[in-house]
């Protein structure tokens, strides 16, 4: 059925919500095989990163262990000082009377009953009460043995550590925001030097990026102040070179030969078409003649095909203007007729017109493909659906019940579907021309159509 309706959007809505989302075979960039990728300039500041990180973890450690046996060897010095102090100051003119005052007013210090089996000098931490800050402290104490009117006594000197590791803590502090201070000052240094020392590496890649063979735009890569940046410009212009000259050669050479089997393909077709006239044919003979001119006009197709491409390439096509709704009309009166001889509904839905300057031949070659493409893909009892709109024409099949590969369907002689009779080059060329007018071609299978948009 052939109709320009004003018709809802519901119809094709579903394939355009998914389309959105699927890439478009000529505009995006090629895939990484599902693996994230990131800048060097990043990946090399992570490798920076988790070096200082591991650094300053390490460095850290060391240099809590180092300041605390250095703080504790100098409390040690203290205690000792403090026990050489007693013995030499208060210790000879102590008398035995004094010990309870001068245990009253020496807080680091006291004087005790001593046990008969203590030998040697002892060191050890213990806990003490501090009043004022109302809670435990660790204190360093050193126990030695002293004499006091001829007798023995214990000598308790002991050294508040608590204020120490607060000195080790405020210490290891201060070191970790010293490095982190260098190593952020690392961070941006390598940044800053490193988009100066590859920009000629990003030029390049832009000129690259930029650079269509048929487009025949060289790109423009010249010397830079890296010597290793100045060779790959110079063997990626060596390279580019080359391939233009290759590429040209091939085009001509495509062109040359379509243009020279035009001539022979028309006569072997046109002396199978006259032989099948004949009226002595038998049957055997009259089936292989028609294979033979089945299989001849399939050349003359692909033969057509390959020289249009060369003229795509060239771009030596003249444009005029056309109203869409109308080619599109047009073309669908004859294939429509075709679907429904095989069984296969055909609806429009026209929701707007675009006027657009192009090769007629051109346009006719995207329609004609593309119908050609939802019927011979197609199944009896099928649906083909031509959606147009000011913006998109968008032309949706049944078809075999699974997703197409988007990367594959668009390549040159790929095959739909095993056993499909065509060139191989019909999605190819309008890939092709939409590629040459800047248009997006999209596909998506949804809820079981195949719909295949171009994007004005």
């Amino acid at each position: 059925m052939i109709s320009c309706t004003a018709t809802s959007r519901t119809s094709s809505a579903n394939c355009w919500k998914s389309v959105s989302r699927t890439r478009s075979r000529l505009f995006t960039a090629s895939d990484t095989n599902g693996k994230m990728t990131r800048k060097l300039l990043h990946k090399t500041s992570f490798y920076y990163l988790a070096y200082f990180c591991a650094i300053m973890a390490a460095a850290s450690v060391l240099f809590y262990f180092v300041a605390d046996a250095l703080l504790m060897d100098d409390a040690e010095d203290e205690l000792l000082h403090l026990k050489q102090d007693f013995i030499v100051n208060s210790g000879k003119s102590l008398r035995d009377a004094e010990i309870a005052d001068w245990n009253r007013y020496n807080s680091d210090r006291k004087i005790s009953e001593i046990d008969a089996n203590f030998s040697k000098d002892t060191l050890f931490y213990q806990q003490f009460y501090n009043i004022a800050q109302k809670e435990n402290e660790p204190y360093r104490v050193l126990q030695t043995r002293v004499s006091i009117d001829g007798k023995d006594y214990l000598l308790s000197v002991k050294s508040n550590i608590i204020e120490r590791e607060d000195l080790i803590v405020s210490l290891v502090g201060l070191f970790v925001v010293v490095l982190g201070l260098i190593l952020i000052g690392q961070l941006i240094l390598t940044r800053n030097l490193s988009l100066r020392l590859w920009q000629p590496f990003y030029q390049t890649l832009a000129a690259i990026e930029r650079f269509e063979i048929d487009k025949k735009n060289f790109p423009a890569l010249g010397r830079n102040s890296i010597e290793e940046f100045t060779r790959l410009n110079a063997a990626i212009n060596k390279l580019v070179h080359k391939n233009l000259i290759i590429y040209a050669n091939q085009s001509e050479f495509i062109e040359n030969a379509a243009h020279e089997l035009q001539t022979p393909l028309a006569i072997f077709k046109g002396q199978v078409d006259n032989l099948l006239q004949s009226e002595d044919l038998t049957e055997s003979q009259a089936d292989r003649l028609g294979n033979m001119l089945e299989a001849s006009e399939r050349l003359i197709k692909l033969n057509r095909n390959l020289l249009l491409l060369s003229k795509l390439d060239q771009q030596v096509l003249p444009t005029e203007t056309l109203q869409l709704s109308e080619a599109v009309r047009k073309h669908a009166i004859f294939f429509s007729e075709q679907a429904e001889s095989s069984g296969i509904a055909f609806r429009i839905e026209c929701r707007g017109d675009r006027e657009m300057e192009i090769n007629p031949e051109m346009m006719e070659v995207v329609l004609n493909n593309l119908f050609n493409n939802a019927i011979r893909h197609n199944q009896k009892g099928g649906n083909i659906v031509v959606t147009l709109d000011s913006n998109f024409l968008q032309i949706a099949n049944s078809g075999l019940p699974e997703k197409l590969d988007a990367d594959l369907i668009f390549e040159r002689f790929a095959k739909g579907r095993s056993g499909s009779v065509g060139s191989g080059l019909g999605l190819a060329i309008v890939e092709k021309i939409a590629a040459g007018r800047g248009w997006g071609l999209f596909y998506d299978y949804v809820d079981g159509m195949h719909c295949f948009r171009i994007v004005f």
